[in-house]
């Protein structure tokens, strides 16, 4: 099983690498951060590249059904660990 500590650190930098703008820095991105595009910060195109680039790294396939009920940075780490092959 991946480490959840490193999935958060990751996805806090591939967020802040591809949408730095919308976050500020590392350090404002906690775990209450909203991300769904419906109620937060992100659009949908920018979601789905974070997921997207989260499951190749990690090894991951997180169902498509699944993907409009994260609304949160913990919410998307969990669901990254939960269905990571590593």
């Amino acid at each position: 099983m991946i480490e959840r500590e490193r999935v958060l650190q990751r996805t806090k930098e591939i967020i802040q690498e591809n949408m730095p703008k919308m976050f500020g820095s590392l350090e404002d991105l906690n775990e209450n951060t909203t991300l769904n595009p419906k109620d937060g910060n992100i659009d949908s195109m920018g979601f789905i590249l974070i997921i997207t680039k989260l499951e190749a790294e990690f090894n991951a396939k997180v169902p498509d059904h699944k993907w409009n009920r994260i609304t949160t940075l913990k919410e998307l780490v969990d669901a990254i660990v939960l269905y990571s092959n590593s």
